[in-house]
């Protein structure tokens, strides 16, 4: 591998692919690793976020070993939809990140919807009120 091998993780749904490859686009490894997705009640999609990360890291270990070489020029991530991670002072997550998925908060957005008008809440914020916003 070269020093203009690339990283790329993508954090999923349902699991974290990792790759590293060539500028030129040639796949040097691959590792993957699944995190679960919680529901404890109707509606509920969360998530750890300190699985994502022990599943980022085994996963990226897979894919360095895989390319046989561990010099990477750059790494780009992507991560799921939209989420909330909500944090205490520190850092550390307050609870399980309410992913994209939950849809706790239809009624509220019905309600907001027809308050406000559907076609007024995609003037302010360029998108449609949703459950897992």
């Amino acid at each position: 591998m070269t020093a203009s091998s690339l990283m790329g993780i993508d954090l999923g749904t349902s699991s974290v692919k990792v790759i590293v490859a060539e500028a030129g686009g040639t796949i040097l490894g691959s590792g993957t690793a699944s995190y679960p997705t919680s529901q404890p009640y109707p509606r509920h999609a969360e998530q750890d976020p300190a699985g994502w990360w022990r599943a980022t890291v085994v996963a990226t270990r897979a894919a360095l070993t895989s390319a046989e070489s561990a010099d990477i020029a750059a790494i780009g991530v992507t991560g799921q939809m939209h989420g909330a991670v909500l944090l205490e002072t520190d850092g550390t997550p307050l609870a399980p990140a309410i992913i994209w998925s939950d849809g706790r908060s239809a009624s509220e957005v019905a309600a907001m919807t027809a308050e406000i008008s559907a076609a007024r809440v995609l003037d302010l914020t360029g998108s449609a009120l949703a459950p897992g916003f």
